[in-house]
């Protein structure tokens, strides 16, 4: 089972709300996976004695030309539907984070002086022997549609079976198609009721895998809008002083919105 968190809100947003999910369901399913699509990770599941190590490798097949000068007619540069190549000179280099691996590019050089190599975009890093994991991007890569394909294979092939939770960092709006397809229950986190209205409820067609959570100081405006199945989060000062020291949130309010969620995601 995979659980997606993913919203608008960052700060105490979705990655503090997600953490405490996975702290939850993790002291009753101790195989359950942690697994970040950045290089941050809460406070709360980390120790005073951290150690990444590398776990694993993800790859992509990218182009790459036999010959440093290359006289053809830019046929493989027009025949890119993605724009992942590009031309300087006689020297042509790819986009990789915009090249899906097709092989067009491989297709229509005349001369064949192309191939698809493997290139490494990320590593996968582990926190010492937990099973909390995170995503470091390789120099000049980007967490971007294609990639975030890879990695989300990569997820389901090395964790099949496992409850495995995906914090996704705030934004990145153009991914979320993927990560939907991806879930089996999507914790959302936005602050603005327009934008749910006009884009994400077309976005998350079947409403009763996905949890939407907002700020409390907003809830009201959801409520106007018929969208009774908001759940609103607490902001205090003494929340933002728990999440900073790495502490379980103790606020009762914000602890009971947690219980609500885990009673309703069957495992």
């Amino acid at each position: 089972m995979i659980i997606v968190g993913i919203g608008s809100k960052g700060g105490i947003g979705i990655t503090t709300f997600l953490s405490h999910l996975y702290h939850d369901l993790h002291h009753k399913n101790n195989t359950a996976i942690w697994f970040s699509l950045s290089s941050y990770v809460p406070l709360l599941l980390q120790k005073t004695e951290n150690q990444w190590n590398n776990y694993n490798y993800i790859y992509k097949k990218v182009p790459s030309w036999k010959k440093i000068h290359c006289l053809c007619e830019n046929k493989c540069l027009t025949a890119c539907q993605y724009g992942a190549i590009t031309r300087y000179g006689n020297n042509y280099f790819v986009y990789s984070e915009l090249c899906n691996s097709c092989g067009t590019c491989v297709y229509v050089c005349p001369k064949k002086e192309i191939n698809l190599e493997n290139q490494q975009i990320a590593v996968v890093e582990k926190l010492n022997e937990h099973n909390i994991f995170r995503i470091k991007l390789s120099l000049n890569e980007i967490l971007s549609k294609f990639n975030l394909k890879l990695i989300s294979d990569f997820i389901l092939e090395i964790f099949s079976g496992r409850l495995v939770f995906i914090d996704m960092p705030s934004g990145n709006k153009e991914l979320w198609d993927e990560l939907v397809r991806l879930s089996d229950y999507i914790v959302l986190f936005i602050s603005d009721y327009n934008l749910w209205e006009i884009y994400y409820k077309n976005l998350f067609y079947n409403i009763k895998n996905v949890f939407l959570l907002c700020p409390d100081y907003i809830h009201n405006e959801f409520l106007k809008r018929g969208f009774s199945y908001a759940i609103p989060i607490p902001f205090t000062k003494k929340i933002s002083s728990d999440i900073l020291k790495g502490l379980y949130v103790s606020d009762e309010t914000y602890k009971k919105q947690i219980n609500f969620v885990l009673s309703k995601i069957q495992i």
